[in-house]
């Protein structure tokens, strides 16, 4: 059993308690509503948890803390001047976020207070990404530069310029690689060299909007044609893909169903308000979702 916690443009915040049972290679899955929650007086920008805590951020400026166990608000955080444009937590103990405002600020979990304000890009922040050593993180701008951050220190360490936006960052599960990824490609780096070892290019019908790690090789993004695809960082070829809808995939959320095999579960969410608990075993998908909820259905 975990929860799925999705945002929304109309400042609500959606909370469904996924229960998952196994009998034998076979998955069942149920979603169920635990809360609708009017959080924010702007668009829902960023979310991120762990454990019992949960973070939102939105074009209010606001970050907003909550109790899961509780499903209670318990604090606010106002360090920005700008939309919140992400959150991530590392561990239980630290939590990064950034902002139009183009500052990204540590916090500590325990006490909420402010640790640091890195700042650097000129103008908005679009995605930032944490190493999971938690000693890095790497931040892309709307001024087309892409900083690699020290968090041991808290200060800038490199500065690379773009020709191109970069509006997703991510880091693989184990770190081996990074990615930077706008509405048509996908770079695909080596962290060791800091060298792009493959790059994939998308069509319009195609358009990405959104990218995740489900291991440290394999990666998934949802496309403007609703359908999800997979791919290897090592490998020039799809590995698979899969039809989540007729409407664009917005969001992609994977975790690891067993702890000793892989097989994942894959949430999408789509903008017909439409989230899918999707079965991965061993990389492949089946065909239909383990569950399906409509967050505009009420």
């Amino acid at each position: 059993t975990f929860q799925i916690v999705a945002g929304s443009y109309n400042h609500v915040l959606y909370g469904y308690q996924c229960t998952v049972q196994s009998s034998g290679e076979k998955l069942s899955a149920k979603l169920q509503v635990k809360y609708r929650y009017q959080s924010h007086n702007g668009c829902i920008t960023a979310l991120s948890a762990h454990g019992s805590v949960l973070a939102s951020g939105s074009s209010d400026e606001i970050i907003r803390v909550y109790n899961l166990d509780k499903n209670v608000e318990v604090g606010t955080l106002m360090e920005h001047q700008g939309t919140i444009t992400g959150l991530q937590f590392f561990g239980g103990t630290h939590m990064l976020s950034a902002s139009e405002d183009g500052m990204l600020c540590a916090w500590q979990v325990k006490d909420w207070i402010s640790l640091k304000e890195l700042r650097g890009h000129k103008g908005s922040i679009v995605s930032f990404a944490m190493h999971p050593s938690g000693k890095l993180a790497l931040s892309s701008g709307k001024d087309k530069t892409v900083r690699t951050w020290n968090l041991m220190k808290g200060r800038s360490l490199y500065i690379t310029n773009r020709k191109r936006d970069a509006s997703i960052v991510r880091w693989s599960q184990g770190g081996t690689y990074y990615v930077l990824a706008g509405p048509n490609y996908v770079e695909i780096f080596r962290t060791d060299t800091g060298t792009v070892v493959r790059e994939l290019t998308f069509g319009v019908e195609c358009r990405m909007h959104c990218l995740a790690f489900l291991s440290d090789v394999h990666f998934a993004v949802g496309c403007e044609d609703g359908t999800v695809r997979v791919f290897r960082c090592d490998s020039d070829n799809m590995t698979f893909s899969f039809s989540a809808g007729s409407s664009r995939v917005r969001e992609l959320s994977a975790i690891r169903a067993f702890a000793d095999q892989d097989t994942f579960l894959l949430i999408t969410c789509s903008s017909d308000g439409h989230i899918k608990v999707w079965h991965l075993p061993s990389f492949i998908c089946l065909d239909t979702p383990l569950a399906d909820a409509d967050a505009d259905a009420g």
